[in-house]
């Protein structure tokens, strides 16, 4: 909705001829998310099958990573300005007179 809106109000804008199409000022921040990990990972144990105990493939176990609750598994942690942060980068085109430009704004994955 807010895209819409932004995109609405910048076709306004260019056919008053406000918006200028040449040049542009890209500001990149990070996007924190509140769902992060805490602590380190969680690993549940997964039985097979029951079998006879002095099988020795009943005493293997298979080892499965466990998603934790409430974690954000598309975000990253990143490092900027000394301080770690876990979330997403944000990217903001602006024109050279500060219009915000709605098709190339968004939210990535950082890596």
């Amino acid at each position: 909705m807010y895209n819409n809106l932004l995109e609405e109000f910048n076709k306004q804008l260019e056919a008053k001829g406000v918006i200028i199409k040449h040049g542009s000022i890209v500001d990149t921040s990070i996007t924190n998310t509140p769902f992060r990990p805490l602590g380190g990972k969680i690993y549940e144990v997964i039985e097979d099958r029951k079998e006879n105990e002095n099988n020795e493939a009943s005493k293997k176990v298979m080892v499965k990573e466990a998603n934790k609750p409430n974690v954000d598994t598309e975000a990253r942690w990143v490092k900027k300005m000394r301080k770690i942060h876990f979330g997403y980068k944000r990217h903001t085109v602006t024109d050279e007179n500060g219009i915000v430009s709605p098709k190339r704004s968004c939210c990535v994955r950082l890596k």
